[in-house]
């Protein structure tokens, strides 16, 4: 069956960028004297980057099974020769009559890396000795990737970052900009079903208590709609409470339910 492709990939790698100008800014408040530099191989650092990604279960590809067992960051040794890179991105995808799925891929790149090695070779940025800076109070999703040698050894290399912890921007667009294939696509939830996509309703209700309003309601015989009024939409969730579990009160308090069906009322 066909499928209409909807990826956060590209949403992942935007928040990957935008990010930057800010993150730059920042950097730029830290130079109040001369900036200094480090080594990749910089002193472990709380950072705003976070693994946003889960590779597929059933990914055969022994790098990928490698990187899906989370082996920890390092400095890319100076003896590792890389001659393919793997990652896992998580996608949403509309499936025709079958609503909205979130999947997990698997993908591999077996080329053109000279970019984006080079790129890993660029040194940190850290602020001035002793100095304070502001950063943005921001978080950064990333696709868990690593990098494979010819002896299938597996390395999750560091990034270079600026002074607030963010990897460079040239390292991010070359990471972009490699050859990906995708190996294996794997299922991983249903995030909004066909008849919720094709109504607008939400996939479930909660009953939410009420707020007493003060003041004198308007007689309903006062009250003028459109001469032409547009066609309702109704909801309709079942309601059945756990029995034995709250009381008549509380269930009342507690109601909610699962969307069922819709009907559309006109005038």
């Amino acid at each position: 069956m066909p499928q209409h492709r909807t990826t956060i990939r590209s949403l992942i790698l935007t928040a990957a960028v935008l990010p930057l100008a800010l993150s730059a800014a920042c950097g730029s408040r830290a130079n109040t004297g001369t900036s200094t530099t480090s080594a990749p191989s910089h002193a472990a650092q709380a950072s705003p980057v976070i693994v946003g990604g889960q590779c597929p279960a059933s990914a055969t590809d022994p790098a990928v099974v490698k990187l899906r067992a989370g082996p920890a960051e390092v400095a890319l040794p100076a003896n590792f020769h890389a001659i393919a890179a793997v990652r896992c991105v998580t996608e949403q995808r509309m499936v025709p009559g079958h609503g909205q799925w979130q999947f997990a891929e698997a993908q591999r790149a077996d080329s053109n890396l000279a970019g984006f090695l080079t790129a890993l070779k660029l040194r940190s940025q850290t602020p001035p000795g002793g100095s304070r800076i502001s950063c943005t109070a921001i978080g950064l999703a990333l696709p868990p990737f690593a990098l494979v040698d010819a002896s299938g050894t597996v390395v999750r290399p560091r990034l270079p970052h600026d002074a607030c912890g963010i990897p460079l921007p040239r390292v991010l667009t070359t990471l972009a900009a490699l050859p990906w294939r995708t190996e294996t696509t794997e299922k991983l939830n249903q995030l909004q079903t066909q008849p919720e996509i094709d109504t607008g309703c939400p996939p479930a209700y909660k009953d939410m208590f009420e707020f007493p309003v003060s003041g004198t309601p308007v007689p309903s015989g006062l009250v003028r709609g459109p001469s032409n009024p547009e066609p309702n939409t109704v909801c309709a969730y079942p309601v059945v409470p756990t029995p034995g579990t709250v009381t008549e009160t509380s269930a009342q308090e507690q109601a909610g339910g699962e969307f069922e069906v819709v009907a559309h009322v006109v005038g």
